[in-house]
């Protein structure tokens, strides 16, 4: 189910989009671009109260080639659930050596 994802992310991360609304928006642009998150390694973890931070070094596939990128995930505890509440990509390599500077 396509939607399971947005289950996973704070209102602030899908900027005040419904989950369905998210997920509709969001699988359409991932499919425009072929992506495919072919998996990953995690780095760090550091959790503080009601707050996490993850570092995962990840490959993804899109249409300009696979890539290599370093992946900074902020979650918050919300219902006793941690939930994805904003992601950084940095460092991201490209297939032909083609460095990206983070979104």
């Amino acid at each position: 189910m396509r939607f399971r994802a947005a289950f996973l992310t704070t209102d602030r991360f899908r900027k005040g989009k419904s989950r369905q609304e998210w997920a509709e928006t969001s699988h359409r642009l991932l499919q425009d671009i072929g992506y495919a998150h072919l998996g990953g390694e995690v780095e760090r973890e550091l959790i503080t109260g009601e707050s996490a931070v993850v570092i995962l070094k990840a490959r993804i596939a899109a249409v300009d080639g696979v890539s290599l990128q370093t992946e900074v995930y902020t979650l918050r505890r919300s219902s006793h659930r941690w939930r994805i509440d904003e992601v950084e990509v940095r460092d991201e390599v490209v297939s032909g050596g083609k460095l990206r500077h983070g979104i």
